[in-house]
């Protein structure tokens, strides 16, 4: 089996998040059913679920914001699957300061699951929205996508799963 993670990028101009996957090998299989403890941060709900795992809406106390916490729905316990994984947190890191990332805050492992904390944005996905966008907003969100992708490429990580129900939009479709 093959593991995931996600990376989310957000696009300014069309409030758009993009979802990259890269893929870290294999491992034995452990279901995330509740979030991880984390110090510092109160898990609200889970939001999501997906290739990599759950997504739960937390609050990270300290800062007084919602963060979304992904917590892998696999256990990693061999040397070789952690430090696959901690090289993509070090690409999701070099893209977090590129003006069309979303924030990723932290990473880590409890109980051998990989997790990330990131910045959280509410809205739907392109799936849902673009039909009802029109055509100069998707236009733009193309454009957007195809530099989001191109900073991507340029620090080695390859998208996987392009599609709409991977490209998230703000709540207000901007």
């Amino acid at each position: 089996m093959r593991h995931q993670i996600l990376l989310q990028l957000l696009l300014p101009g069309a409030g758009l998040l993009f979802a990259l996957r890269g893929e870290w090998g294999s491992a034995g299989e452990m279901s995330a059913t509740s979030p991880v403890e984390l110090p510092g941060i109160e898990p609200v709900r889970r939001i999501g679920s997906g290739g990599f795992g759950d997504v739960w809406l937390a609050r990270q106390v300290d800062f007084d914001r919602d963060v979304a916490v992904k917590v892998g729905r696999r256990a990693l316990t061999s040397g070789d699957d952690r430090r696959r994984f901690e090289r993509e947190c070090k690409a999701l890191g070099r893209l977090t300061g590129h003006p069309h990332v979303i924030g990723v805050y932290t990473s880590g492992f409890q109980n051998d699951l990989p997790y990330l904390v990131m910045e959280y944005v509410e809205g739907g996905t392109l799936a849902d929205h673009g039909p009802t966008l029109g055509e100069p907003k998707l236009r733009s969100i193309a454009a957007q996508l195809c530099d989001a992708v191109a900073a991507a490429h340029a620090i080695g990580v390859l998208h996987r799963d392009l599609k709409p129900e991977n490209v998230f939009l703000r709540n207000d479709h901007t």
